[in-house]
């Protein structure tokens, strides 16, 4: 939430309220880092304990968008873990996604999330309808 992450520390911000809710906007983007890095390595949690069901469609195209023809690069979790989604987000977030890669840390997945915010806002908009 510090120095490479959120950067708490250089808010300008004038209000206990509103510092307090910059707070909790980081502490819950620092959860969800948290989670993938849990998970990175195979773990059995599912993926609605960090994402909605739109958030998942948003995934769900972008696995289809990252992985390669090779066999090397295909994400090996399964869809309704957030092992899934951890190779996901590390991919967006600069990781290559090969095995005989170092794993991607808490900043590759904080720049990744980042990204899929944007994506995932852009893809929730998808269904609107046009007056």
């Amino acid at each position: 939430m510090k120095t490479q992450g959120l950067k708490l520390e250089d808010s300008q911000i004038g209000s206990a309220d509103r510092l307090l809710k910059l707070v909790a906007i980081a502490a819950k983007a620092a959860v969800i880092t948290i989670q993938l890095l849990q998970a990175r390595n195979g773990g059995r949690q599912p993926i609605l304990a960090a994402f909605d069901n739109g958030q998942i469609g948003a995934l769900t195209a972008l696995n289809r968008q990252l992985e390669a023809a090779s066999k090397r690069l295909k994400n090996p979790h399964p869809p309704d873990s957030l092992a899934w989604a951890a190779w996901i987000i590390g991919r967006l977030g600069g990781w290559d996604g090969y095995p005989s890669s170092k794993p991607p840390g808490p900043i590759t997945f904080k720049n990744g999330l980042e990204y899929f915010n944007a994506v995932a806002a852009g893809w929730s908009l998808r269904d609107m309808c046009m007056p």
